[in-house]
């Protein structure tokens, strides 16, 4: 029996390299965009080329005296700064999580506990007012 070999191919795309590219399409020079980053521009130029290699496509042309993003570039850019985007939403959602200002909470409460829990949900509400609070009745 033939053995099948399924390899998968790892493409993790970091956000510093994104990061990078920014800088230097904003600061138009490799050593400018070093600079700004305070990283070596052999670093920084590494980074591009990996991601460029990663995507197969050139993202930068680096033929004239600046540095310019080329027609992929720029659209991968639009994508760029969008995920980049993505990505502090969702820290800013953990966030909300942990520090209980977003979110839900389903409670189930027997009918003979109403008059203890109500001043504390009332409480709960006023002090989290983004916290979804639904009750359900249950029975003993």
């Amino acid at each position: 029996m033939a053995k099948v070999e399924i390899v998968m191919k790892r493409n993790p795309v970091f956000p510093r390299s994104i990061h990078y590219l920014m800088a230097v399409a904003e600061q138009r020079s490799f050593t400018r965009a070093a600079e700004v980053l305070y990283v070596s521009q052999p670093t920084l130029s590494q980074q591009i080329r990996q991601l460029e290699d990663l995507l197969e496509t050139q993202l930068l042309d680096r033929s004239g005296r600046s540095v310019r993003l080329t027609a992929a570039g720029e659209v991968y850019l639009q994508y760029a700064h969008r995920a980049l985007g993505e990505l502090e939403a969702g820290k800013r959602a953990i966030y909300d999580l942990e520090d209980l200002s977003r979110g839900s909470l389903r409670l189930g409460m027997m009918p003979v506990t109403d008059y203890l829990t109500t001043p504390l949900l009332h409480e709960f509400i006023a002090r989290y007012p983004g916290i979804n609070l639904s009750t359900t009745e249950m029975s003993q």
